[in-house]
């Protein structure tokens, strides 16, 4: 009985101990992109700045916009900052918004922004969102097929960050997947360059035939 109960004992705490380094792999290595503080949003149909916000705190912006019930043919529009409320200079400057987009998360820190967009040719609505962080960490993940690589050839691929990020400070890393039959396939061997939008890796074909694949790329930023 004794005996019975301590390999039931031991059973449960396999388990336990089974599950936790379950959890403990399922644990993402990347930490969350930012620290979200407020958002505000603020609807246009003519020039001007719009209503002054205060920002104590925020260190980390962002705007985007969309354009509703009409189109522009010339459209900019910018996050002013000051510090009284009424000197105003560009925090992140004019942004072409002639169809709906989004800035760069920039830095800065002051008491009060403004959105203000400084010309709209055209007809419609312009509807801008002011996003602000505590702080800022950029996750981004990009793929791009390699198209077919020879046997022996190597190849660059650029992979394209689908938003590009403030600059080239950041930590790639990219693997490339493939499907062979048998044998050798595909082989990232290095990457080659990185700017803010765009990782240029090296693939080599190992395969005896013709092969393509996909390249993978996560980054963090900064």
């Amino acid at each position: 009985m004794k005996q019975y109960l301590a390999f039931a004992l031991l059973a449960v705490l396999l388990v336990a101990s089974a599950v936790f380094v379950c959890r403990i792999t399922e644990t993402p290595f990347f930490s969350a992109a930012q620290t979200y503080m407020s958002a505000y949003t603020q609807s246009f149909t003519v020039a001007g700045r719009g209503t002054i916000v205060r920002a104590v705190g925020a260190t980390w912006h962002k705007i985007n916009w969309t354009i509703t019930g009409g189109s522009f043919s010339a459209c900019s529009v910018k996050l002013e900052q000051a510090a009284d409320g009424s000197s105003w200079s560009d925090l992140i400057a004019g942004q072409t918004c002639t169809s709906n987009g989004s800035s760069l998360i920039t830095a800065g820190s002051n008491s009060y922004v403004a959105i203000n967009p400084t010309s709209m040719t055209g007809g419609g609505t312009l509807e801008v969102t002011w996003t602000s962080y505590t702080s800022a960490q950029i996750v981004k993940r990009g793929s791009q097929p390699t198209g077919s690589i020879l046997t022996t050839v190597r190849a660059d691929v650029v992979v394209t960050w689908p938003e590009a990020f403030p600059d080239a400070n950041y930590f790639p890393v990219c693997k490339v997947e493939d499907d062979p039959a048998l044998g050798l396939g595909l082989v990232l061997e290095r990457i080659r360059a990185h700017t803010a939008s765009t990782v240029t890796v090296q693939v080599h074909n190992a395969a005896l035939g013709t092969e393509s694949g996909t390249v993978y790329c996560t980054a963090v930023w900064p």
